[in-house]
């Protein structure tokens, strides 16, 4: 796994875990990790999700992008 996305993994993990949530990868960046490619984006889930990401988008410097915004998805 590269090291920045490891970084940026074990950081996400940090803040989740500072909200006492447990943070689960899904989706793409599994398969992603599992075939040994790079990521393009994070794919993952937790309590208080939508707040979490953009606490970390905003930690590391880059763009959060919305997929959904309806209430309780």
């Amino acid at each position: 796994m590269d090291n920045t996305i490891k970084t940026h993994l074990q950081e996400l993990n940090k803040l989740a875990k500072s909200a006492g949530n447990e943070l689960y990868l899904v989706g793409g960046t599994v398969r992603d990790l599992q075939l040994g490619k790079t990521s393009a984006d994070y794919d993952f889930t937790c309590p208080n999700a939508p707040s979490l990401a953009r606490a970390f988008a905003t930690q590391v410097k880059r763009p959060l992008v919305s997929l959904d915004d309806t209430p309780g998805r």
